[in-house]
């Protein structure tokens, strides 16, 4: 399919406008997620996502556009995304295959203890 191809090629200059400014950002296509530090930082970077689009004859879907707080999670491509939740960490690592098949034991118990009534 060619219409991948032409959204990136037409996109790459909005692309590099925005991640040029340090603004960090996720597209496929043509829909994208801008990630900001605060809602002021939202705003101001909204307004220059406006003005790059339109430099190339664009503009955003007024439906689709909003800013939110990634606490509240969000949907993208049809996908939830939320903050990942912390959990016990594996200190180095796994170092051997016993080792990964004990804890995948383990994880495996606790989730059949939680499934009993």
């Amino acid at each position: 399919m060619i219409s991948p191809l032409l959204a990136n090629i037409y996109l790459h200059p909005f692309d590099v406008a925005l991640t040029s400014q340090g603004i960090r950002l996720v597209r496929f296509m043509d829909d994208f997620v801008v990630m900001c530090a605060s809602q002021d930082e939202a705003e101001h970077t909204l307004a220059l996502v406006e003005r790059q689009l339109a430099t190339l004859r664009l503009t955003l879907n007024a439906e689709k556009t909003q800013i939110v707080n990634y606490a509240d999670g969000l949907e993208f491509l049809g996908q939830a995304l939320a903050p990942r939740q912390t959990g016990p960490r594996l200190e180095d690592g796994l170092r051997t295959f016993a080792e990964a098949r004990e804890r995948l034991r383990a994880v495996a118990r606790k989730a059949r203890r939680k499934k009993q009534p």
